[in-house]
């Protein structure tokens, strides 16, 4: 698929899935010993451009898988991101919070994409949603979870 390689994709949670994340899932406790198991060994580096967040740390981002054949949604990775590579993740969260333009910036300087390439890949960003959020109960999949923890 043409944008498989991005080096700082978008990520659209599908509408049915809002609200099924780690956080809600785990403990806090769970929670903050994930986040000290893949924070830790990162230095407060952000694994997508590298920067640091002094005055912040960075935030822990599920990665996931949407299998439309088997309605699998799977935990693939976690990532430790700076705020503004985490707010391309949720672009279009990042639109209602009033920092598209941020989030847009920062989309296509980090992709090396053309205004007309960002515009193909938004369009291509919610046609995937549409699509995946056609499906009403994604079985939830995080035996990533049990090798970390």
């Amino acid at each position: 698929m043409k944008y498989d390689k991005l080096k700082l994709p978008i990520e659209i949670v599908p509408e049915s899935s809002h609200n099924k994340n780690l956080r809600y899932i785990l403990s806090k406790k769970q929670w903050e010993q994930l986040r000290k198991i893949i924070l830790t060994p990162l230095d407060n580096k952000c694994e997508i451009c590298g920067s640091s967040s002094p005055n912040r740390g960075l935030d822990l981002h599920e990665v996931w898988d949407y299998n439309i054949k088997t309605a699998e949604q799977k935990l693939i990775r976690l990532e430790g991101l700076c705020i503004y590579c985490h707010e391309v993740k949720h672009y279009f969260l990042a639109n209602m919070r009033g920092n598209y333009d941020r989030a847009r910036n920062r989309l296509q300087s980090i992709n090396n994409f053309t205004n007309k390439e960002v515009q193909e890949y938004e369009q291509f960003i919610i046609n995937s949603f549409k699509e995946n959020s056609k499906i009403i109960n994604w079985n939830l999949n995080i035996d990533l979870i049990n090798q970390l923890i």
